[in-house]
């Protein structure tokens, strides 16, 4: 920008003054801006050791853990800067099997053939199918 405006254009456009200007790029990276340069490699290798599924409380936990404390905000605002964000599971939801449609074979019910019974707590009943396994 400096190469099509002068510098005193863009200090009066910006209310700003020419040596405060100077000053400003003459001026070395804040401690805040240099930890964050050590800092966020190991952002970086936090996410990544998580099989990019680490979000920013579990990234804060990794770093705790390696000797590197810092606050989750910070840790969000690196990720942010980084690109990194968590890769999100997909939520399992239960499939309704009142109406199959296969032609699978349905386990019999044994309490078709059953006396009725008179107490509570005699027979219980219970369906798992909606319980997430390795198998799908």
């Amino acid at each position: 920008m400096s190469q099509d405006y002068s510098v005193s254009d863009l200090c009066e456009a910006l209310a700003v003054s020419r040596s405060g200007y100077h000053a400003w790029v003459s001026r070395a990276p804040s401690q805040r801006t240099q930890a964050n340069a050590v800092l966020l490699p190991l952002v970086v290798q936090a996410h990544r050791e998580g099989p990019g599924e680490y979000g920013s409380p579990r990234s804060r936990h990794w770093l705790h853990a390696h000797s590197q404390p810092c606050g989750r905000a910070r840790v969000a605002r690196l990720m942010q800067q980084a690109g990194l964000t968590r890769r999100w599971r997909r939520r399992f939801r239960p499939v309704s099997l009142t109406a199959s449609n296969h032609n699978l074979p349905i386990a019999p019910n044994p309490l078709l053939h059953r006396q009725p019974t008179t107490q509570p707590d005699v027979v219980w009943v219970a369906d798992t199918t909606y319980v997430p396994t390795d198998e799908g």
